[in-house]
């Protein structure tokens, strides 16, 4: 196997990728290949119960608070393709709220507020985020506005070796993970510049995730408690059962297991959203200082727990050659830095966009932008409408769009919407209750104007 990692090595340089991002892959790839048993066991830990909540922190840290931005940057993860919505460029970049994107909702929150603002792109995203971002913005003064985080080969699934994909050899790779951030602030330079100029610490969370806003009570609780590290959790609700829950160790040490870490045996466990009653919302917290001296105790290299994903190599195209996809996820760091915490946030906090169902309901009426450039919620209810677009005609943006040409109906007297076939669906009607509407017909149709659809309806 070390000839087959020669061929990685050889196209990592040919691509201009540091030593150390090289070195990583290379413990990556060496444990892929040696059949360790990389997954973590149920009977290896232990579900948290109670958690402090960030409520009862910002009623305790009041003061000063204004300090705390000024030392905290805000580093939005934006390397991500809308690829799961037939896109081939940030997804950012997307009309999110109002006629605006994602990225004009995040840059407009950060000059209001005078706040730092940095992003992580892949090497996907760069060009087109860069361009968007100098419109918005004026220079920060001696604080860049990108980084770029490492590529990696795909690796072939049937013989390890790095997959090829004439078609798109841009296919052939992918990114690192969003744990490759701690390697990134290395081989930029990005740590020592922010800490140079008085930074203390960073705020992460995805581009995606517009609830994911500055709350500056957290950094002062950090910096009183001497906490290096703070994941922000919430409750787990059923259409969470997938995602990455937090645990203890053996040494009651936090630790976050994806579900790509999970034993077939145990997956059943990983879902009860009882047992494992807290779930990653993907903004962390972290001290600068202490990410440095962690760093710097282990030559840059903080041994990130890999998770193996299988995919193929053209995501759109369920046949192609099967591949490893080898990943770590930045909130694993939160077993590694003694005295991390996870914070019980409330569920305004994470409002993710990973589908067009997930669009749905952020253009709906069931959010407003508000002047300060934040979203909010205008139904009082907790839980939001259930939404299940019949993927063959709505998977893709520019097929929702085109199926809602104006824009979304009233959806605040909906609690789930699905839609089965081919339908066009006008913005002046109000769904209520709970929503089915079927085309059995075979070719499209387009719903009535000013109706209240209720319950089951057949076209």
């Amino acid at each position: 196997m070390e000839n087959n990692f020669n061929l990685f090595k050889k196209l990592m340089e040919q691509e201009n990728m540091p030593p150390l991002a090289i070195e990583i892959f290379r413990r990556h790839y060496d444990y892929l290949v040696s059949g360790k048993n990389f997954l973590i066991r149920d009977k290896d830990i232990t579900p948290l119960i109670e958690l402090p909540e960030l409520e009862a922190i910002k009623n305790k840290f009041t003061s000063n608070l204004n300090s705390y931005i000024q030392k905290t940057v805000i580093i939005k993860l934006n390397g991500g393709l809308g690829t799961s919505m037939g896109m081939e460029k940030a997804k950012s970049l997307i009309h999110a709220k109002d006629g605006v994107s994602f990225l004009d909702i995040i840059a407009n929150q950060a000059m209001q507020n005078s706040q730092k603002l940095i992003l992580m792109d892949s090497f996907a995203t760069y060009k087109d985020s860069k361009k968007k971002l100098d419109s918005l913005m004026p220079e920060q003064h001696d604080i860049i506005r990108h980084f770029i985080q490492h590529k990696i080969p795909k690796v072939n699934r049937l013989d390890l070796t790095p997959v090829k994909w004439p078609n798109n050899p841009v296919l052939e790779w992918c990114p690192p993970g969003h744990g490759d951030i701690y390697t990134a602030f290395i081989t930029t330079g990005i740590l020592d510049k922010l800490l140079n100029l008085g930074v203390d610490y960073a705020f992460i969370s995805n581009a995606d995730n517009l609830g994911a806003v500055m709350e500056p009570a957290i950094p002062a609780y950090m910096d009183t408690k001497k906490i290096p590290f703070v994941m922000e959790v919430s409750e787990r609700a059923q259409e969470d059962r997938k995602g990455g829950h937090i645990a203890k160790n053996r040494n009651g040490q936090i630790l976050l297991r994806e579900l790509a870490q999970c034993p077939e045996k145990d997956i059943d466990s990983f879902q009860n959203i009882k047992k494992y009653c807290f779930f990653n919302t993907n903004s962390i917290w972290i001290s600068l200082k202490d990410l440095k001296k962690e760093m710097e105790a282990h030559n840059n290299i903080l041994g990130l727990p890999l998770i193996v994903n299988k995919k193929t190599v053209d995501p759109r195209e369920p046949a192609s050659t099967p591949v490893y996809q080898l990943e770590t996820a930045m909130g694993c760091a939160i077993s590694i830095f003694s005295g991390a915490q996870a914070v019980v946030v409330p569920r305004s906090r994470f409002r993710p966009v990973k589908t067009t169902n997930d669009l749905v309901l952020l253009r709906s009426d069931l959010y407003r932008l508000t002047k300060s450039h934040t979203i909010e919620k205008t139904i009082k209810r907790e839980k939001l409408p259930f939404i299940d677009l019949d993927q063959k005609y709505y998977k893709r943006i520019d097929h929702l769009q085109a199926r809602f040409p104006e824009g979304i109906p009233s959806l605040k007297k909906c609690f789930s919407l699905k839609i089965t076939g081919d339908v066009i669906v006008p913005a002046n009607i109000i769904l209520k209750g709970d929503v089915a509407i079927t085309n059995t017909q075979g070719i499209q149709k387009r719903l009535p104007e000013n109706v209240c659809i209720e319950g089951n309806y057949i076209i």
